[in-house]
């Protein structure tokens, strides 16, 4: 027969054990909560993003992108620094609706990398009514800022 003492311990430490797992599993729950919650504020403002660009809205569309000389858009060109610098390469490419063509997002993976961090991959397709359609893949960082969600790193082909 167990001591009154030893009984007391063995509960003691059945109790600790449950209340850690309960916890647990609270604080894993509310991560994910969390980290759900970002993934779908990225993929509400992607679709923003793409609705202006189909509606001819360069500088609406750059408002995701953050407004920092240090953002970076790397392509096939090189590497472009500067929220200004990007979206004057983005007017110089596409002067005009015509020239936009219709914006298509399919994202692949939009994952919370850090309490700050969102990661994208997915591809994009430009469509013309007069020429062939054009697309390749990005992969986007998304950071938390003061202002919301920005991507502060772009890297298109």
């Amino acid at each position: 027969m167990k001591s009154s003492s030893s009984f007391i311990k063995s509960n003691i430490f059945n109790f600790l054990l449950v209340f850690m797992l309960v916890l647990t599993v609270i604080a894993c729950t509310a991560k994910n909560g969390k980290s759900k919650e970002a993934e779908v504020t990225v993929r509400k403002a992607m679709q923003e993003q793409m609705d202006s660009w189909n509606n001819g809205n360069i500088p609406e569309f750059m408002n995701y992108y953050w407004r920092s000389d240090s953002l970076k858009f790397v392509s096939k060109n090189g590497i472009s620094k500067g929220w200004e610098k990007v979206l004057n390469n983005y007017n110089k490419a596409y002067p005009t609706p015509e020239k936009m063509g219709v914006l298509f997002f399919d994202l692949k993976e939009v994952r919370q990398v850090s309490n700050d961090c969102v990661f994208v991959i997915g591809s994009w397709n430009l469509e013309y009514a007069e020429k062939p359609n054009v697309g390749g893949y990005f992969t986007l960082l998304w950071k938390l800022k003061p202002e919301g969600w920005r991507i502060v790193v772009d890297h298109t082909s």
